[in-house]
């Protein structure tokens, strides 16, 4: 999916970023002279004109938007032209398969070329929920499809979003993950993209494979070593783990169901690998979706797994939705589980189990 490349995703990180930092410099030495915030005249007015600007583009995106024009209509364009079939995994998340790369210069590949730069310069908004929608649909279709990956490297899609997220991350302080800087890492991160691309790969073929084919042992070894170098990828490298995390989540029911009897512990190596990332770097860690991975968990584990999800969940708690969580005491994890349920088991008609209520607050 993405081409090979001796340097480290940090390295070519600090690469774009260091590009994009002396171009930033060229081009304020060149524009000071029509600043608007000199001294003069016109100072006044130049600030009203940008400020009028800025609520005029937003007021006209949000009527865009509404009107089918906005990041989510190119995503959905880009989506119908370029999906094989559509067909829903075994988690339940729709998914498409990709058709050929269409024949460069021909009017299929330019009606492509041309969403796809409509939707990479929705990343340049100012307006955050376009902002937010193009960074997100780029990550999903880059991951999904070679083809749109390299017509946005084309495009010059790194310069583009490096830009935008040099700026966000000089502007923030905060720890998490800005959504430009997500999308510039999956479009350069090569090792994830290929280990994700591997898993999405071989889970096609154990699932068409009869397991009574001298086909099936090898094909389901190897989903299930590039499925745990995927979660041993997000607890090495924490900054790529939101993408690792979003492969997994593809492919966890699968993994277990067909991990449960091919491959005695498989789970606790995972669980491991994802303990240690939460204990390590809970901040760079995209919850809805790990928390998604999680809670297929428990009809699966027994013994020594669910002392390790036990754990995690309690990491995990109060991340955790507050519906997922009265389901998951109603499992036997969640924190303080043994001091907050009571158990009255005098007759089977009459056991019950009382857990912990919550509050109003928490389950908005």
């Amino acid at each position: 999916m993405s081409h090979s490349n001796p340097q480290t995703l940090d390295e070519r990180l600090d690469h774009v970023y260091t590009q994009v930092e002396a171009m930033l410099s060229v081009s304020s030495v060149s524009t000071m002279a029509t600043a608007d915030d000199l001294p003069g005249a016109g100072r006044t007015l130049g600030k009203l004109f940008s400020f009028l600007g800025r609520r005029l583009e937003a007021a006209m995106n949000k009527f865009m938007e509404r009107r089918g024009y906005g990041p989510q209509a190119a995503k959905d364009r880009i989506v119908m032209q370029r999906k094989e079939d559509m067909w829903v995994r075994l988690v339940g998340f729709p998914y498409y398969v990709p058709r050929d790369a269409p024949v460069r210069g021909s009017v299929e590949d330019r009606q492509q070329r041309k969403d796809i730069g409509k939707l990479l310069r929705y990343v340049s908004s100012q307006v955050v929920a376009n902002h937010e929608l193009a960074c997100e649909a780029i990550i999903e279709l880059a991951m999904r499809d070679s083809y749109v990956h390299c017509v946005l490297l084309e495009l010059g899609a790194v310069k583009t979003i490096g830009l935008v997220s040099f700026k966000s991350e000089r502007d923030s302080c905060d720890a998490l993950l800005t959504p430009s800087r997500k999308a510039l890492g999956c479009l350069l991160d090569t090792e994830t993209n290929t280990l994700g691309s591997q898993v999405l790969e071989m889970e096609e073929k154990v699932a068409s494979t009869k397991p009574r084919s001298r086909f099936f042992k090898p094909r389901l070894e190897l989903f299930l070593v590039s499925f745990l170098k995927l979660a041993d990828r997000a607890r090495r490298s924490p900054d790529v783990a939101y993408l690792a995390m979003r492969y997994l989540q593809y492919n966890t029911r699968f993994a277990l169901k067909i991990a449960e009897y091919n491959a005695e512990g498989f789970e606790i190596l995972f669980l491991k690998c994802i303990l240690d990332l939460v204990e390590h770097a809970p901040f760079k860690i995209e919850w809805p979706v790990l928390e998604d991975i999680l809670c297929t968990f428990p009809t699966y584990v027994e013994d020594e797994s669910h002392d390790l999800l036990r754990k995690l969940f309690n990491c995990s708690w109060e991340y955790i939705m507050p519906d997922n969580k009265e389901d998951l005491y109603y499992l036997g994890y969640g924190p303080d589980f043994d001091r907050d349920y009571r158990y009255s088991a005098s007759s089977p008609e009459d056991s019950k189990v009382e857990g912990p209520e919550f509050s109003s607050d928490e389950q908005k």
